[in-house]
């Protein structure tokens, strides 16, 4: 248990990068994200197992609460055209 941060004291929660495959779907809308073109990630408790799980998303389709890009693992490896949706997200 993280206390009284909850989900908010996870550490790394929040991740980004670019696909490895293919096969992979955004958990929101469920289309396929291809490969090598950036998703966003959030660090989850399982609900399976003990230990935490990736949630992966298209960038258009994921919501976070997350402050600043500089909270988001991997963020610095992107591109510059991929980083411009979270430019603006974060302003």
């Amino acid at each position: 248990s993280y206390g009284q941060l909850g989900d908010a004291g996870i550490p790394n929660r929040y991740r980004v990068e670019y696909c490895p495959t293919g096969r992979g779907g955004c958990k929101a809308c469920g289309s396929p994200m291809a490969e090598n073109t950036p998703r966003c990630g959030e660090k989850m408790r399982s609900h399976f197992f003990d230990g935490f799980e990736i949630k992966w998303f298209h960038p258009h389709c994921y919501r976070t609460s997350c402050k600043s890009v500089h909270d988001i693992v991997g963020f610095q490896k992107l591109k510059w055209q991929a980083r411009r949706p979270f430019a603006t997200a974060f302003g």
